[in-house]
């Protein structure tokens, strides 16, 4: 509860408020910026955004230049953009083609459409890729990852994770505690399978 005084002095007692801002800011210029316990809409951006949110959700629409955002308790809508360097805790996100990705994710859910190259590092988090088209390396600990469609190359260690995916070219493998199933593998370096399912 806020205290609020009309000019005469009488106190006014507020439980709760609800407050909107609508800023514009130039579509071309790199966009910095940290945001608590508020939502966030973005248009369509042409530089790098780079973001700090808590307990804020996001919807973004495309952007032209890298994105880098640490979020924390939200729920997070990614258009397309070229990279993205996330770091992620209690978030869900969905993102579309996000051709380079660096992520780092704790008790969380990710869902990306296209990529090309997938650097994840995640603990108690469920992710889906609909496509990875190079390669992703990966330390995915007590979680389920899905790749729906053929994929090239998979560096992972795994950790009490499930590992679902279509046909693999080159798979190398650390597991222990987990499942990998799905379609072919042409080519799998396996260094470890403790109590694990092939």
């Amino acid at each position: 509860a806020s205290d609020v005084y009309k000019r005469q002095g009488e106190k006014i007692e507020i439980k709760k408020m609800k407050v909107e801002f609508e800023f514009k800011i130039p579509t071309e210029i790199h966009l910095d910026l940290s945001q608590k316990y508020a939502n966030l809409s973005l248009e369509k951006r042409a530089g790098d955004v780079n973001l700090v949110l808590f307990k804020s959700d996001l919807i973004a629409a495309d952007i032209d230049g890298n994105l880098t955002m640490t979020g924390k308790y939200g729920d997070f809508v990614l258009g397309n953009a070229p990279k993205a360097d996330l770091n992620l805790f209690k978030a869900k996100l969905k993102a579309m083609n996000i051709p380079i990705i660096e992520a780092k994710a704790n008790y969380s859910n990710l869902e990306f459409n296209n990529t090309n190259t997938v650097n994840l590092t995640a603990f108690k988090t469920d992710a889906v890729f609909n496509s990875i088209s190079s390669k992703m390396s990966s330390n995915f600990r007590y979680g389920d990852l899905e790749i729906k469609e053929n994929s090239n190359d998979l560096e992972l260690v795994a950790f009490k994770a499930k590992i679902n995916s279509k046909d693999l070219k080159q798979v190398e493998l650390n597991a222990s505690y987990s499942s990998l199933e799905g379609g072919n593998v042409s080519i799998l370096n396996l260094t470890k399978a403790f109590q694990s399912q092939l």
